[in-house]
């Protein structure tokens, strides 16, 4: 499975069975998938206000392993943050 979300040569992210990997300011960003955290958050745009985020951002924040992804703001960018809360899939016992 792969999805992709793009907007242009600078903007894009790319999800793969394995792979996260994100381009935004001139950074691409790559990080598996079994190292993401749980934690992530919507970073608000600075020109707007926390309540139009919902219809405006374009970010998440994984807070491990500490990157920043962009998608499409709206439904696809809720989409992306649905299915990366699944992860990981493997649950180490300890």
């Amino acid at each position: 499975m792969v999805l992709l979300f793009w907007e242009s040569e600078q903007k894009w992210t790319v999800l793969g069975t394995q792979v996260l990997a994100s381009c935004h300011d001139s950074v691409v960003e790559i990080c598996e998938l079994d190292v993401i955290g749980r934690d992530i958050c919507l970073l608000h745009p600075p020109e707007h206000d926390a309540r139009s985020a919902k219809t405006t951002a374009e970010y998440l924040r994984l807070s491990r392993p500490g990157i920043c992804v962009w998608a499409p703001s709206g439904a696809e960018l809720f989409a992306l943050w649905n299915i990366l809360l699944q992860f990981p899939l493997a649950v180490s016992e300890a």
